[in-house]
């Protein structure tokens, strides 16, 4: 009986993008978010049981989540 996979491929790109946003909104610094959560989420999806995690696509996943809602929070920021 095989056992049943609660993170996917794409849930775990689309939970990534997401947490650095989180992240990144939180924080105000991209570049802070990709160098501690987005190091962590690759290291993570490198020893993850199955495969089928492609690197590139996750770091693409990292650097649109940290990057969007960290200039969207300055930009926030500064209008309030």
């Amino acid at each position: 009986m095989p056992e049943p996979v609660l993170l996917t491929p794409g849930v775990f790109y689309a939970a990534a993008c997401v947490i650095c946003g989180m992240v990144a909104l939180a924080t105000g610094s991209s570049w802070t978010t990709a160098g501690t959560i987005g190091v962590a989420l690759i290291a993570i999806a490198t020893n993850l049981p199955y495969v089928g995690i492609f690197l590139r696509l996750l770091a693409v996943a990292l650097g649109m989540g940290a990057t969007a809602l960290a200039f969207w929070g300055s930009r926030g920021m500064k209008a309030g």
